[in-house]
């Protein structure tokens, strides 16, 4: 497959194709049960720096972004997931310890 405005081909893995079958490890790990702060980490950096190499193949080139904008446009979304599973995954351990239903439910 070509870019329509650079007239590049768009590697495979890129592709919107590819995205579902690119998605299925990715959201296994994501969804690990008990996964360490580390891993969380890990899982949530591949999911955005994949999300974010799909979007820039497949971008209107006809309207580029400063290379600064592209940069703290990653950092944003890789700092707010990993910050957000974080977050979230501690308050889920601490309700979860309030009553032994509202634990069953959060595990």
């Amino acid at each position: 497959t070509v870019h329509p405005d650079t007239g590049e081909p768009i590697p495979l893995p890129f592709r919107f194709s590819a995205f579902a079958p690119a998605n299925i490890p990715i959201c296994t790990g994501l969804l690990w049960p008990g996964a360490s702060a580390a891993t969380t980490i890990f899982w949530q950096w591949l999911n955005a720096s994949y999300n974010s190499a799909v979007n820039y193949c497949n971008r209107n080139a006809s309207s580029e972004l400063p290379p600064a904008q592209l940069a703290s446009a990653y950092a944003a979304a890789v700092g707010s997931s990993c910050g957000i599973a974080i977050g979230f995954g501690a308050l889920m351990r601490r309700i979860g310890g309030a009553s032994p239903r509202v634990g069953t439910v959060v595990r």
